[in-house]
């Protein structure tokens, strides 16, 4: 088998409004420890069925919600597990809940596209501010939004627009609250980790198309940093930076400003009048703060990024990879020595499968992968040409019918080790680490590097 695939365009995001966890692998020596994740997670089981709502849409009435999806079948049954499962964490993160009587239930709109969205929204006499994908009304208390590019931003936005929703009805008595405050809060919950069934909010993904924290990083590089004036009105900032106050006093010092902020955040809920005076009688002066921030984000990034079609962030260690007929890559930002994954093949499909070694530019890198054929390939890109090149038989899969792929950069090249075969590679490109994909969607678990 020997394959010429063309190279396609990484996808762009639309602007907007906007079982448990995977233990991975045992690793050798060489790997590093990782602590124990503290952050809980909310599971929910599906013991509800969509209803045909015609035109290719579904209605789905959960515990706590009704959804109108405009998905298929699988997909409107994904909503309802996620909103379930948001249900328990959003109740978990604000201490209350809306007051829900009777069979009431909670309103969402989970639109094809823009021009549905828009038309849903007149229709029930509303409008929406221009550039926006996702909002909600507290006019009539629906969330309304459609179908981003990618999954991860599409649920993400969701959970946002469904934040904003459990956030006024619980908390402020569908109030409208301050943007920063507000925004940063949603822009939290819509990074996340979701398997299918469980799901932890406020995480930080190990990639996204949007990449939030990136972002954050180059406003702050290109306009500095004040807490003072972003809480007390005098200076408008982006999304980014509002995701960033919310983020860094969340988690930053293993949690040590947590509690204090939720004391900060019911004082905001019930209409505090002196936002900064407020903030600085619990934390002390917010000029204080600005160094640290910024000192903070730069290592609290995205590990990864995407190249080429869609990679979807499942868990600390986790990746779900769609090839869609061509070849694609999570890659580590930095350069590595050891990197290491798991993955099951696809039941069905054309599939190939494995990790990337090596990475100078988009225009040149190499990759290891064991294809449906049973053989090993190298994908090599060199001056913006891709071929495959065959390495030999590939080993058995392990008793569970998964492969696991290990990197070790030695400086003249990669060990690359899969289940019992290891090749010596020998390259004069700087060292990598990140899976790699052809075709069939992919799970990707126990994900580690060094």
């Amino acid at each position: 088998m020997r394959r010429w695939l063309p190279v396609v365009a990484a996808l762009l995001l639309w602007p907007a409004c906007i079982p448990g966890p995977d233990t991975g692998d045992e690793t050798p020596q060489a790997t590093p420890t990782y602590a124990p994740d503290p952050d809980p997670w909310y599971c929910a089981d599906d013991t509800w069925q969509p209803t045909d709502a015609g035109i290719g849409a579904w209605q789905v009435a959960t515990d706590h919600y009704q959804i109108y999806a405009e998905t298929d079948l699988d997909q409107a049954r994904e909503l309802g597990l996620l909103m379930e499962a948001g249900w328990q964490a959003y109740e978990q993160y604000f201490d209350a809940q809306p007051d829900l009587v009777g069979s009431q239930r909670l309103q969402i709109g989970y639109y094809r596209n823009e021009d549905n969205w828009l038309q849903a929204i007149a229709d029930d006499g509303l409008s929406a501010p221009p550039g926006s994908a996702g909002i909600y009304h507290p006019t009539n208390s629906k969330a309304y939004l459609y179908t981003q590019p990618t999954t991860y931003y599409s649920l993400g936005l969701l959970l946002h627009e469904a934040g904003h929703q459990f956030h006024y009805l619980a908390k402020t008595n569908n109030r409208s609250l301050v943007p920063w405050y507000a925004e940063g809060i949603a822009e939290y919950f819509g990074r996340y980790d979701w398997d299918g069934q469980c799901l932890r909010l406020g995480r930080s993904p190990l990639l996204s198309q949007e990449d939030i924290a990136a972002d954050a990083l180059d406003e702050l590089e290109l306009n500095g940093f004040d807490l003072s004036a972003i809480i007390g009105g005098t200076r408008v900032v982006g999304r980014p930076l509002m995701w960033l106050i919310v983020r860094y006093f969340e988690h930053a010092e293993q949690g040590a400003y947590t509690q204090d902020f939720a004391a900060y955040r019911d004082l905001m809920d019930a209409g505090s009048l002196d936002h900064l005076g407020d903030f600085e009688a619990i934390f002390g002066p917010a000029s204080n703060y600005d160094q640290p921030i910024t000192t903070w984000l730069q290592t609290d990034q995205e590990v990864m990024t995407p190249v080429y079609l869609e990679w979807t962030h499942r868990g600390p260690h986790e990746l779900l990879g769609r090839g869609d007929g061509f070849t694609t890559f999570a890659r580590l930002k930095q350069e590595v020595d050891y990197f290491n994954l798991r993955f099951t093949p696809p039941a069905a499909g054309a599939w190939a499968a494995g990790a990337l070694y090596a990475w100078r530019d988009i225009d040149e890198y190499r990759a290891l992968l064991v294809g449906d054929d049973n053989r090993l390939w190298s994908f090599e890109m060199e001056s913006a040409q891709a071929e495959w090149f065959d390495m030999g038989p590939a080993p058995t899969p392990e008793q569970d019918g998964s492969y696991r792929v290990t990197v070790r950069n030695n400086g003249k090249g990669a060990a690359v080790e899969v289940n019992s075969t290891t090749l010596d590679i020998a390259h004069n490109l700087p060292p990598a680490g990140g899976a790699a994909l052809y075709d069939s969607p992919t799970i990707f678990t126990g994900i580690r590097w060094q």
